[in-house]
């Protein structure tokens, strides 16, 4: 909750003070702002994450409970997910356009990532039983999805239900590819999969950190540098994507050793020479006192 509310005024205060897009404050936008994480962009994310952790004793009472089988799982978030939309279609919108900070948006990837999280146990034979079947949808709801967004960005007029039933099973399936993607490489050992691996466990670190972080640094390059067409526009995009995310990770990094990583990140500060005292293995060294 700490972070949430400490990225949002600093957001704020970026948006207020250099890129001046707040006309005014009133009450309204406050709680939108702190509420719903409309400070800035991708802060929403965060409010889903803060209502996630509200509802969990909920829902952790309840799959112990009933322990659902995957099966029933799929159909009952993907229940919740259809009438969520339709909800959301005829009532919720015209009163709250910001349907996307709700948690019931997502209600079909978290319930996936809810199975999953409770049957760790079951995931190779799972996997290795379904395994084609999940890489066929991911890629058939993936082709669907990119198809009809960008025909929308055409201007075709698209059914946003096929379109939001795609997503949801799209970044379902892919997340759950990605998973075993990721354990297989990880199984390599002394292979290039390993080292990737390596490489992506070490990003995984300061993904949290790089997500918050990240907005300022791409506020910056696109003042730096922002072309208008092919092959510059190409080098803005990969390259302001290379430059942007390590940025933000030295940045994650650095921050994480000061007395600011609990008030920024949630989390006590990394031990490192020179900015928070004896790191770990100094203090493990250090010989009492007599």
């Amino acid at each position: 909750m700490v972070p949430f509310l400490v990225w949002t005024t600093l957001y704020l205060a970026l948006r207020f003070f250099i890129i001046r897009d707040i006309p005014y404050i009133s009450l309204k936008q406050g709680l939108l702002w702190y509420g719903f994480g409309k400070g800035f962009f991708h802060l929403y994310f965060l409010s889903v994450v803060i209502q996630f952790y509200l509802l969990f004793p909920v829902i952790h009472k309840f799959w112990r409970t009933f322990k659902p089988n995957f099966i029933t799982a799929i159909l009952l978030f993907g229940s919740v997910q259809v009438v969520f939309y339709w909800l959301n279609k005829l009532y919720i919108y015209q009163h709250f356009s910001y349907t996307g900070s709700l948690i019931f948006s997502y209600s079909f990837p978290i319930g996936i990532g809810l199975w999953m999280g409770y049957n760790t146990g079951h995931w190779a034979a799972w996997w290795k039983k379904y395994r084609a079947f999940f890489i066929a949808l991911a890629v058939a709801a993936g082709v669907f999805y990119i198809n009809r967004y960008l025909a929308s960005l055409d201007g075709v007029r698209i059914s946003t239900f096929y379109f939001q039933m795609a997503w949801a099973l799209y970044v379902s399936t892919l997340g759950i590819c990605v998973i075993f993607l990721a354990r297989h490489l990880a199984a390599k050992e002394g292979t290039i999969g390993s080292f990737l691996s390596g490489v992506f466990s070490k990003a995984g670190q300061y993904s949290y950190g790089s997500y918050l972080v990240h907005p300022f640094f791409l506020l910056v390059w696109q003042k730096i540098y922002a072309p208008k067409e092919s092959p510059g526009l190409d080098l803005s995009v990969w390259g302001g994507f290379l430059v942007i995310f390590g940025l933000s990770c030295v940045t994650t990094y650095l921050l994480e050793r000061t007395f600011l990583a609990r008030l920024l990140f949630g989390v006590p500060p990394k031990g490192i020479n020179g900015l928070t005292g004896l790191s770990e293995i100094q203090k493990q060294n250090r010989s009492p006192r007599a």
